[in-house]
């Protein structure tokens, strides 16, 4: 069994994917997913599903999402189950099953064979933590507050991934492909200063010192008109490098 949850939400058995049922239903499973093996409290599928204001039939709805989800579980063979706990639902699963984890556990080791010196390792470790993702965290899932939070923090964690993945291509001596991505990066993302500095030095390293400076030239240029703030230090070192 895998839970999928970096891009469309999906149990897959196999080559088989589970029916999830409703939006509502789906979001419920998300939060289980992504609090695998603790009890998650009906009063924070209530408040993942409804907000502040839930109707008088939050509770018999959230009971019977639990209770579809339970049976879709238990039609899978030594697959994860999802039991009651008080006033509340765990979702027993081996957390090797869910891509996010395996994403952070590929990290964590890309990051062990950077700190080693090793940056082809580290940059092939990287890669393959990248490639688990096939779009939006939860993409197809209605978010609320919680679900919300936790996509933001999970994006968050596959930029840094992008960012390190280009550091870690630059420290191996190749140039084109971290030029590539960071541009990307930028152009979705253009505010973020790590990645107009990776930018700058794939570029002074290629040779296109003309290409480097304007990047400062844009990224100055941006964060000054939608942050209204210069660049932090690290940038205009770069360009003072860059210029000397």
């Amino acid at each position: 069994m895998q839970a999928l949850v970096l891009g469309p939400l999906a149990l897959c058995a196999g080559a088989d994917r589970l029916p999830l049922g409703t939006p509502k239903q789906k979001a419920a499973l998300a939060l289980l997913v992504s609090r695998p093996n603790t009890v998650v409290s009906v009063d924070d599928i209530i408040a993942e599903l409804w907000g502040e204001r839930p109707p008088a039939s939050a509770l018999a709805n959230a009971r019977m999402y639990a209770a579809n989800l339970r049976r879709t579980l238990a039609g899978v063979p030594d697959g994860p189950r999802l039991t009651k706990h008080g006033e509340g639902y765990a979702l027993s699963i081996d957390p090797v099953e869910i891509d996010v984890v395996c994403f952070r556990d590929l990290v964590s080791r890309a990051r062990e064979s950077r700190a080693r010196g090793s940056h082809v390792d580290a940059a092939a470790l990287f890669d393959e933590a990248l490639h688990l993702w096939r779009g939006r965290a939860l993409a197809d899932v209605p978010l609320g507050g919680a679900l919300g939070a936790w996509c933001a923090a999970v994006e968050e964690e596959r930029l840094r991934v992008v960012e390190d993945r280009a550091q870690a291509h630059l420290a191996a001596g190749v140039v084109d492909r971290p030029v590539t991505d960071l541009r990307g990066l930028i152009s979705a993302e253009p505010l973020r200063e790590r990645a107009y500095a990776l930018l700058m030095q794939a570029q002074y390293q290629s040779g296109d010192v003309e290409g480097a400076l304007a990047t400062f030239d844009v990224a100055r240029r941006t964060l000054v008109e939608q942050l209204g703030m210069e660049p932090a230090d690290e940038l205009r070192r770069l360009q003072r490098a860059v210029l000397n």
